[in-house]
């Protein structure tokens, strides 16, 4: 009886263990399947190819501090920012940034222990190269790219109309020019909802390790880096498979140490650009 009973027990045991695995491999290809399915999803989503183009409308704030020595300016300022990106079906994203901006001519003013000393116009305009590489994580509709990069700006002031203690007018044009290098790390994100829209955007931080400026009249001088931070949020509407339309708004802010060489002062200064922005994606 005891080995009728112990062969029933074998045979169950057999049975269960025999059911478990079908079962573990049954699970196991759901979850090799529903992977597959997320990969593929991912792929469907973010592979490939995409060139966009926004135009960006917005205000410039750009502050020099040096001891009692203080400058204000505020401006209108325009730009266009160029992206090229693509994914491949590993996930790895490369992309570059290309941006160029022409502010209008306003009002620069200087002061001296809090008391106006100077005014004169300003107008700046800038170039911005951004390249970098990163890798994306998620899938069915949402993802997150955490990247690296490298960035190049050029910076280009023109000052004229020189106003100092509403005594001397100076009325040439003194020309300043910033050159910036700065490594990046950030994230990019995006969300689908239904079929239509989709919300996305971007965070960065750069170290600036090269900072120079070139002043017409004073010369070279090295700055003591600094940083750039900026960030985008946008809400997308799909237009058909290919194109998408977009509106957001986007704000940076950059700050350099400068220097000093032969007795002339670059002064600390700071840069924030913030406003709104509408751009056009096509995908291929």
């Amino acid at each position: 009886m005891r080995k009728i009973l112990l062969g029933l027990i074998l045979v169950l045991m057999t049975i269960t263990f025999v059911s478990a695995a079908e079962d573990g491999q049954a699970i196991r290809f759901a979850d090799e399947y529903e992977s597959q399915v997320s990969a593929q999803e991912l792929a469907k989503d973010y592979e490939g190819w995409k060139i966009s183009l926004a135009i960006r409308a917005g205000r410039a704030e750009y502050e020099e501090k040096e001891q009692t020595i203080k400058s204000k300016y505020n401006v209108i300022y325009p730009e266009a920012v160029l992206t090229v990106n693509n994914t491949t079906s590993g996930g790895m994203d490369i992309g570059a940034d290309f941006a160029f901006g022409y502010s209008l001519t306003d009002t620069e003013t200087w002061y001296v222990s809090g008391a106006e000393y100077q005014t004169n116009d300003l107008n700046l305009y800038r170039g911005d190269f951004k390249g970098r590489l990163g890798k994306v994580i998620g899938g069915e509709g949402f993802s997150i790219t955490p990247f690296v990069g490298y960035g190049f700006r050029y910076i280009n002031f023109d000052r004229s109309n020189f106003n100092i203690l509403n005594t001397i007018t100076l009325r040439d044009v003194v020309t300043e020019k910033y050159y910036i290098q700065h490594g990046d790390a950030g994230v990019k994100f995006s969300k689908k909802f239904g079929e239509k829209f989709s919300l996305y955007g971007k965070g960065t931080y750069g170290h600036v390790f090269y900072d120079k400026a070139h002043n017409s009249v004073l010369g070279s001088i090295d700055g003591k880096g600094g940083y750039i931070a900026e960030g985008d949020l946008n809400l997308g509407f799909a237009l058909s498979d290919s194109c998408d339309l977009s509106l957001g708004g986007f704000a940076e802010f950059q700050k350099l140490k400068g220097g000093e060489k032969s007795g002339v002062i670059w002064p600390n200064n700071t840069l924030e650009i913030y406003g709104g922005q509408v751009g056009v994606l096509y995908k291929f």
